[in-house]
């Protein structure tokens, strides 16, 4: 049993479980994105159940436990995912925000796992509870005080419940992901309202906290330098620790912490971000160039770019006069004007930039032309991708 599994970290979670062979309830707010997503892991092969359910409500709690318990005679796993972390200051916060946020991450889940430890209690199978927590309950993440606060007092709640259920060969365990990436904060990114989605009601000192960190810091630098491994976290890596707490190879885990960050937690200056970085524009660079010409390159060409998040349609449409690179980069319903395009005998070379709410982030391409394809290298905050694009 997972909550918030229509999306995001949820739904790699639940994906996970279904490729286990694993019969999943997943709950969700939205009706519309329940069904899909059950269709969808339907489709593919698994035996799923989306329910609909609010879990900062311990009545929902409960319906979805009892209803589970009805439909499949018991309940082995459950995962508390859903999670919400609208940003404010101490001096911006509402009852409001602390309230809503303490219901969903901290009650809502307190009371999923002991409904879930009463069930499993009673079929005397033993069963794993798994919490998913946030670096931000163990460092300092203003402004997400209430959101620390409450995935730290999951942390609490987490080490009691081991202790206490552990005669029932009960495990409680908990998964800390570093910042992750999903389709969500791409998609935010892109269409410049990362901050905005992220905030509660009536805080200016938030948002202007949140748009000077984000300024001054920039997702590539804090990427590469707060993250020794050099990239983010997706869905997926969160899952995968999920599922082997879950597994036979973690019968003997209880009260323990996995933190699934990249190494962002780790206490090394060398990767301390400097604040007085000279620009606020995240620059991404690329070194390698490979062959190309010069009016042939000219015309439109359809890649499908495989990220981290998934296959991404994009579509460049050149043109090229005395040996400079024009045009525009079509994206996940935006358009984007090619910037300092360049074509010489060695290759062709592009940037365009990506409207955040951090400033400008370019993006560099280089490639060259082979034919009707273009093979190119795209370096963004995700990483560096390869990829070719054939002319339409």
């Amino acid at each position: 049993m997972v909550t918030g599994g229509t999306r995001g970290i949820g739904k790699a979670i639940v994906r996970r479980f279904v490729e286990a062979g694993a019969t999943v309830v997943f709950t969700g707010r939205n009706p519309d994105a329940l069904k899909r997503a059950e269709e969808k892991f339907t489709a593919a092969g698994g035996k799923v159940l989306g329910v609909q359910a609010d879990s900062g409500r311990i009545e929902d709690a409960k319906r979805v436990i009892n209803l589970t318990v009805e439909k499949f005679g018991h309940i082995d796993i459950l995962v508390n995912n859903t999670a919400v972390f609208p940003a404010s200051t101490a001096m911006d916060m509402t009852e409001e925000i602390w309230d809503e946020t303490f219901d969903v991450d901290t009650k809502g889940a307190f009371f999923f796992a002991k409904f879930a430890a009463e069930a499993m209690i009673a079929s005397g199978r033993g069963g794993r509870i798994i919490n998913i927590l946030s670096t931000a309950a163990f460092q300092i993440a203003s402004p997400l005080i209430a959101y620390g606060a409450a995935k730290a007092s999951l942390w609490y709640i987490t080490q009691a419940m081991a202790q206490e259920l552990a005669k029932y060969h009960i495990l409680v365990n908990a998964v800390t992901p570093g910042a992750t990436l999903t389709a969500e904060r791409i998609a935010a990114l892109i269409n410049g309202n990362l901050v905005e989605s992220t905030l509660g009601s009536n805080v200016s000192e938030t948002m202007k906290k949140m748009e000077s960190t984000l300024k001054n810091k920039g997702i590539a630098r804090m990427l590469s330098k707060l993250t020794p491994l050099g990239r983010p976290g997706y869905p997926d890596d969160i899952a995968k620790a999920v599922l082997f707490l879950a597994s036979d190879m973690a019968s003997y885990i209880t009260g323990v912490n996995i933190i699934v960050d990249g190494g962002q937690t780790l206490k090394n200056e060398r990767f301390d971000v400097d604040d007085d970085d000279e620009s606020t524009t995240n620059t991404i660079t690329h070194e390698q160039s490979t062959g190309g010409s010069d009016k042939l390159l000219e015309g439109t060409y359809k890649a499908i770019i495989k990220t981290p998040m998934g296959a991404q349609e994009v579509i460049f449409t050149f043109h090229v006069e005395d040996n400079i690179l024009t045009g525009t980069v079509s994206a996940l319903g935006n358009s984007f004007e090619i910037e300092n395009g360049k074509v010489t005998a060695d290759g062709f070379s592009f940037q365009y930039t990506i409207k955040a709410p951090i400033g400008k982030v370019k993006v560099h391409v280089n490639g060259k032309l082979d034919g009707d394809k273009i093979l190119c290298n795209l370096k963004t905050f995700m990483g560096s991708i390869p990829f070719e694009g054939t002319r339409v």
